[in-house]
Formats: C-alpha cells, structure tokens, sequence
C-alpha cells in the first residue's frame, strides 16, 4: 500500500492532472504544469531546459501561483530519495510577473533543478548548503545575490531564455 502511494505522489496524481512526459536520451521526465493558462508553451520551455542539461529520470512540477509573497519571482525545491531511485524537482512561478519575467524566472530556476541533478547543489539541514564541495552554513545570514549557485543562475537565465526564444 504505502508503495502505492508513492507512486501516486510522484506519478503526478497528487498534483491534480495527468503529467506531460517526455523522453531523454535514457530514461523518462515527467513534467506536470499547473496554475498557467498555456501549459503546453511552458512544458516546451522546460523540455527545452531539461534537454539542453541533458536532465533525466526527473518528476517535475511547475506551479504558477499567485501567492508568493513580493519581491519573490519563483524558488526550486529538490528532492532526491536513492533507496527509491526517486529525483523531484518542485518549481514554484510567481504568477504575477509579466510573461517576460515568467520565462526568465524559469529559465533561472531551472539552472537550479540542474544543479541539484548534477549534485553541484546540496541542501544540508535546515540553514545549510553545499556547492561544489563548499559549505555554506547559517545561509540566511549571506546576502542572496552573492551565493554562488545564484550567481549562476543569474549569469544564465537570459541566455538560456534567449536560447530558448530562438528554437521556439
């Protein structure tokens, strides 16, 4: 039973519709999209980004929402279970921001679910993180646009977003 209902919860069936998927080189994503009027334009954006990383064997969720307290665009969490062979990714959109910084902010966070995948990201306990081999403790306390994996994101996000424009 309690296999079943993981499978449920990862299956996307506890995010409300059936999930979108779509095959990489090896193995299968399963992207579900919820809280857009245009899931199909936001599916092709993130197959885009999980091609580009060669990202495989991942459950994502992209969730657009209206609740996310200002000035925050979006945020990733990351789960990794490996006695289950379980990857989750969970991508939260501000649902306010205009379609330009939508696709931005995705662009962004999935540099993050990248990061995760690859192992260069690790978030260790409730104040911690680790990037590439570096911890980084007490997180709150570093300001937000000096950590590296955000820098990263940052440095990324028009590129891939203007890579992205370009294939569409």
């Amino acid at each position: 039973m309690i296999i079943f209902k993981i499978i449920a919860l990862l299956g996307g069936l506890a995010w409300g519709q059936i999930p979108l998927t779509t095959s990489t080189t090896h193995h299968t994503n399963q992207v579900t999209i919820r809280g857009t009027s245009q899931p199909q334009k936001i599916k092709a954006m993130v197959d885009y980004y999980l091609d580009y990383w060669q990202l495989d064997s991942l459950h994502l969720l992209v969730e657009y929402s209206n609740n996310l307290p200002r000035p925050l665009k979006g945020y990733t969490q990351y789960v990794e279970d490996k006695k289950w062979g379980v990857k989750q990714a969970i991508i939260r959109i501000n649902a306010r921001l205009s379609p330009k910084e939508q696709g931005l902010t995705i662009a962004h966070e999935m540099v993050h679910v990248k990061q995760f995948r690859r192992g260069e990201l690790q978030w260790v306990g409730k104040t911690g993180y680790r990037w590439k081999n570096h911890s980084y403790r007490a997180i709150a306390k570093k300001a937000y646009h000096t950590r590296a994996w955000e820098q990263e994101a940052f440095r990324l996000e028009k590129k891939l977003y203007l890579l992205y424009l370009k294939e569409e």
